[in-house]
């Protein structure tokens, strides 16, 4: 379950039928109801659903070749700066 996010620990304990108090209870209190309440095999099926429907809050965005290029400039201006 650490590799959930709040909300899908929430949205997990709500649809097993898990009390609890709202939706902006801390993560910990949430995993270990979800442990301690349900079987590997259903929190399995939980968060491989819950990750594959996952919305990332901000873009990714793909700098590697971005980055790669600047990282082999760095080292030669920061040796003429000096």
């Amino acid at each position: 379950c650490g590799t959930l996010w709040r909300d899908e620990l929430y949205d997990i304990a709500r649809l097993a039928g898990l009390s609890v108090t709202s939706p902006k209870i801390h993560t910990e209190p949430l995993t270990e109801a979800i442990c301690n309440q349900l079987p590997a095999p259903t929190i399995h099926k939980y968060m491989v659903d819950a990750l594959r429907n996952r919305v990332w809050k901000k873009p990714v965005l793909d700098r590697r070749e971005q980055s790669a290029a600047q990282s082999d400039q760095l080292p030669l201006q920061k040796r003429a700066a000096k």
